[in-house]
């Protein structure tokens, strides 16, 4: 069983770092580099999945029943 405060944290990291690479990438291919900028977004596209695959992880664990209390922190995630 995944503990709950450990998986919104690695949502909201993974999650933040992706959001982080993207605005990087929009600066790469705003001064024309556009191979470094679809680097960034690959590199992106990473962390977005591993923050997907956290939370699908979580709404399988909890398999609909609202057994997951909902905190603050999970609200964020």
């Amino acid at each position: 069983m995944i503990e709950l405060e450990d998986a919104v944290m690695e949502i909201i990291v993974n999650a933040g770092q992706s959001r982080s690479l993207c605005f990087e990438a929009l600066h790469a291919a705003r001064i024309g580099n556009i191979d470094e900028a679809r680097l960034l977004l690959n590199e992106a596209d990473g962390y977005a999945r591993r923050a997907h695959q956290m939370q699908t992880q979580l709404i399988g664990q909890d398999a609909g029943e609202a057994r997951q209390p909902m905190t603050l922190i999970m609200v964020h995630a």
